[in-house]
């Protein structure tokens, strides 16, 4: 099998009664969705978009939350011989109009009418669109809805794609300018679905919540490996992921650092909430981590069973990717008796580059190359990366694309590692991030901010590029400090709790702890705490949840400044 349209037929041809993937109904269930509904569903959508001019080729972009009907479009773009272009719901109005006129989308599918409002304006201007759908109900537009299916039709279609054809087009994150289209074809996640299914094999009768953003290669890479493997997939926005988790009851979770951060923030807020007594036990039985021993026998009974109850009670595997995992939260999970596999990998890389493998992982590392992958270090400590899953180049970018390679044709991932002698790669951070201080010491941002960041500090943004020592803008999680707030009896606003000496105290404790585990060099001296959290909205986080850090730090320059003023 050697495109996704292949892998779909041929998943439908061992079975057509397993359930492809679980979505909610009108009243809020859980519906099962068998794979023979997925290729007459799949098929329909096919013919009717073979209708309105979609064939080999042409380019087709979705702009949607993640639900099955995502899939299922998916699906039936590819198997046409055409090009899926995944945009980010939450980007803004401007840059969707800018990656629509980029990518030369002919077709638009959005899910609703809020979802066009936002961006009529916008596209008006584009002049190759020449279709828009909603995959909702709609008064503004025609709704996407599938035809008379014809199995037949969508095999035989299927059938003319080649392997090194264009499957998608997925715009980076920009998190240090504007971003690039990369351009992955079926090989390039065929050949990284097989090798990851060999390096780190599954297993059957797997659940999965698949609620990642589906515009990211990393979600829409878990999608089709369920093709590979006995995974039902529950479908929700990422909105409804915790609320979901005890209802699914998922045996796997994949998922970036912030959910999994989420998840710990939530736990420990909830023990707080219990009184002083419930928080002192909680975060004793958060430090048993000997199985073996009595104490944690006691921890177990007492607080670890009742967090996997609200983790659905099922869960045996997590699976990180898309951003750096703290040590502090991987252990946290560790010891809820939860394995921790961490993978790493680029959107130029076809998703995961390195996976730890299965039986065999080592806590902190991203795991070993893929057996598809070559990977080396650069004299300094870039990782470079070549193998049938890198990606082709960037569209319509040649000059861009010659710089992002070398001249034996490795990517240049722009990310900084080493490899220890048993294989296993370490990111020590990311090239364009470090920071030289005034004392000639190279330091990596993500380590000092990892350390710093929990309870209602959701983001550290450091700074000290020239100068004497490492400073740090400060931003709070709205909710979690909203219930806080609440626990403590604190009236008004964020805004208003932001300044309020009990906050600045908490605030204060968790840099110092943070402080204990960085180099003296690396210790954060002097901070800010922002008055608003750092939001996608405002253009300080990326829809992969990632730091903006240039924009960020040039947008609070003023503060930054006073930071370093002696």
């Amino acid at each position: 099998m050697s495109t996704i349209p292949d892998l779909f037929l041929s998943s439908v041809d061992e079975d057509t009664e397993k359930v492809l993937y679980y979505a909610r109904n009108d009243s809020g269930a859980w519906q099962p969705f068998t794979r023979g509904y997925g290729i007459q569903q799949v098929a329909g959508l096919a013919r009717r978009l073979y209708s309105f001019g979609v064939t080999t080729g042409s380019r087709v972009a979705i702009i949607s939350n993640t639900r099955r009907e995502w899939a299922e479009i998916d699906l039936a773009i590819l198997a046409l011989g055409a090009v899926v272009i995944g945009l980010y719901p939450t980007a803004t109005p401007t840059d969707l109009a800018s990656q629509l006129r980029h990518s030369k989308a002919s077709v638009l599918i959005v899910e609703n009418d809020q979802q066009y409002e936002r961006i009529v304006e916008e596209v008006d201007e584009i002049y190759d669109l020449i279709h828009i759908f909603s995959i909702e109900s709609s008064e503004e537009l025609l709704p996407l809805t599938a035809a008379e299916a014809d199995a037949d039709f969508l095999r035989s279609q299927a059938a003319k794609i080649q392997p090194d054809d264009l499957a998608t087009i997925i715009y980076t994150s920009g998190t240090t300018g504007k971003s690039k289209g990369v351009m992955l074809s079926h090989r390039n996640f065929v050949s990284n679905l097989y090798a990851t299914k060999e390096l780190a094999p599954i297993g059957i009768g797997q659940r999965a919540i698949v609620c990642l953003p589906l515009a990211h290669s990393l979600q829409r890479f878990a999608m089709y490996r369920g093709l590979l493997e006995d995974i039902a997939g529950y479908c929700c926005p990422l909105t409804e992921f915790q609320q979901a988790l005890p209802q699914v009851q998922p045996t796997i979770l994949l998922a970036v650092p912030r959910m999994l951060e989420k998840i710990k923030a939530s736990a420990e807020l909830k023990a707080a909430e219990r009184g002083w007594l419930a928080k002192t036990i909680f975060a004793w039985a958060m430090r048993q981590n000997n199985r073996q021993s009595k104490r944690y026998k006691v921890a177990k009974k007492l607080v670890h069973t009742k967090i996997l109850q609200a983790l659905g009670g099922e869960l045996k595997v997590v699976y990180s990717g898309g951003a750096p995992l703290s040590p502090e939260i991987a252990n946290w999970f560790t010891t809820l008796g939860i394995e921790v596999y961490e993978g790493w990998g680029l959107s130029e890389t076809c998703a995961p580059a390195t996976v730890n493998p299965m039986g065999n992982s080592r806590l902190g590392s991203v795991g070993k190359p893929l057996p598809n992958t070559e990977l080396k270090i650069a004299s300094d400590g870039e990782i470079l990366v070549r193998g049938e899953g890198v990606f082709s180049g960037y569209l319509d970018d040649p000059s861009a694309t010659k710089a992002a390679f070398t001249a034996d044709g490795f990517f240049q991932t722009g990310d900084l590692g080493r490899i220890d002698p048993d294989g296993f790669v370490w990111i020590t951070g990311r090239k364009k991030d470090l920071i030289v201080t005034a004392g000639g010491k190279n330091i990596a941002p993500a380590k000092i901010e990892q350390a710093i960041v929990g309870g209602f500090i959701e983001h550290v943004v450091v700074a000290g590029d020239n100068k004497p020592f490492v400073a740090a803008l400060i931003a709070l999680e709205e909710e979690a400090l909203s219930e806080w707030a609440a626990q403590h009896n604190l009236s008004g606003e964020f805004a208003d709790w932001v300044t309020h000496p009990a906050v600045r105290k908490q605030v204060a404790k968790r840099v110092e702890q943070g402080n204990t585990n960085l180099a003296r060099y690396e210790q954060v001296k002097k901070y800010t705490v922002l008055r608003y959290p750092l939001t996608i909205a405002r253009g300080d986080v990326t829809p992969t949840l990632k730091l903006r850090r240039g924009f960020i730090l040039s947008k609070h320059q003023e503060l930054v400044d006073m930071l370093f003023v002696s």
